[in-house]
């Protein structure tokens, strides 16, 4: 189990980010209202989180199950402590490039943390949080390309600054290589914490979709099927399916289930048209589910429910290959200090015959005249049939970011 991202995204959930402030309003006279108060308090937590993961990692602590609520209570202490100290310290005001980090990919990687003893660090045992981000071991500081390969560092214009300082009059470019891991995720939205100021371009590039996606889910598989007033609930397994796969196991669910008609499930290649007849007069129903594709779409019918025949033929041409075209959108959302942009390309592959493995398609997608500063990233995933669906399975890509200061 992946306990590692558990913590993570408990930790920077809006419930955890109301129960600290909660906390603090309650034993402080800090404001716990005002902005200033929740964008420290952001920061200081993508501080904290590197460090404690940091320390995990190489005190080779253990993390297990009954560990989980333990640790989330010592990162909210730590968290706590540390706004409470920053706020009533007179010192700089925020944002700073020094105090911020980069990315959200500068948290080390999952496979660095060691499998586990059976021990839980104590609170006592965690050191206290640094005063500064530059008082973390640079080796968690580098960015995740510099870490993973350094053949990513191909870049087209003069050497990036350390630590993303500004240097007047030079023109700068730098590159962030992402992984979904790396995102916070939430119902199909990946939220990628930038971090960067006086961005003047991006250029996407490398976007690699690893294609695990199924056109047969839990939301579209299931029939009712109706014998004179018999009811018989059809459910197809889940998986991904060429339009013969679907017809044969629909002829085989059909036949298994019922004790009256014989029934023949198959594709007309000629017409282009799915055809379900029976022996005798039978009706039957999509159950559907507004979150994904229906099955009657998948097989070219346009009703939810068929009734008085024993003879069905679908009324558009069958689309199994729903996933040919999907939309990506990357958007800055909800941020009233900065400028917000959206940008969606057309993500074109073959969906069945590259299923369960890596597609790259995208080569260049540059988002011109931005001239803003970014928090973060808002990637979706969306496939269409006559309106667009969002891809709420989480499913694993990576991408590399180019970013041009002005």
């Amino acid at each position: 189990m992946d306990y590692i991202n558990i913590i993570k995204k408990q930790y920077f959930s809006q419930d955890n980010l109301d129960f600290i402030l909660h906390i603090i309003k309650k034993n402080t006279k800090i404001n716990t209202e005002s902005h200033e108060i929740r964008e420290i308090s952001f920061r200081v937590r993508n501080d904290i989180y590197n460090t404690f993961i940091y320390n995990i990692s190489t005190q080779n602590k253990s993390i297990n199950p009954n560990s989980i609520d333990e640790l989330l209570v010592t990162l909210n202490k730590m968290t706590i402590e540390s706004i409470t100290h920053e706020v009533n310290t007179p010192v700089k005001k925020y944002p700073t490039q020094q105090s911020i980090p980069q990315s959200i990919a500068q948290i080390p990687q999952i496979s660095q943390i060691p499998q586990i003893p059976q021990s839980i660090p104590q609170i006592s045992q965690i050191p206290q949080i640094p005063q500064s981000i530059s008082q973390i071991p640079q080796s968690i500081m580098l960015p995740l390309h510099t870490r993973k390969t350094q053949s990513l560092q191909q870049i087209s214009q003069p050497v990036l600054i350390e630590k993303g300082i500004q240097t007047q009059n030079l023109e700068k470019t730098k590159c962030f290589h992402y992984f979904s891991n790396d995102a916070l995720f939430d119902k199909g939205d990946y939220k990628i914490v930038l971090r960067q100021n006086n961005i003047e371009s991006i250029i996407i590039r490398e976007f690699e979709l690893y294609n695990n996606l199924y056109n047969i889910t839990e939301y579209n598989n299931k029939i009712e099927l109706c014998e004179d007033n018999l009811k018989i609930n059809i459910v197809l397994p889940t998986g991904c399916y060429n339009i013969e796969q679907i017809t044969s196991i629909m002829t085989k669910q059909f036949n298994g289930k019922s004790s009256k008609n014989k029934y023949n499930v198959e594709y007309n290649k000629n017409k282009n048209r799915i055809n379900i007849r029976a022996d005798n007069q039978f009706k039957f129903r999509f159950i559907e589910n507004l979150e994904f594709i229906p099955l009657r779409f998948i097989l070219g019918f346009c009703n939810n429910e068929y009734i008085n025949n024993n003879n069905y033929t679908g009324d558009k041409d069958p689309i199994v290959s729903i996933y040919d075209n999907i939309y990506i959108t990357f958007e800055n959302l909800n941020n009233k200090y900065t400028n917000n942009f959206e940008y969606c390309y057309k993500f074109k592959f073959d969906y069945l015959k590259s299923f369960s493995s890596n597609t790259l398609n995208i080569t260049e997608v540059k988002i011109d005249n931005l001239n803003t500063n970014l928090d973060d990233i808002h990637i979706g995933l969306y496939y269409r049939h006559d309106i667009f669906y969002k891809i709420t399975k989480e499913i694993m890509f990576n991408f590399m970011l180019e970013i041009k200061y002005s």
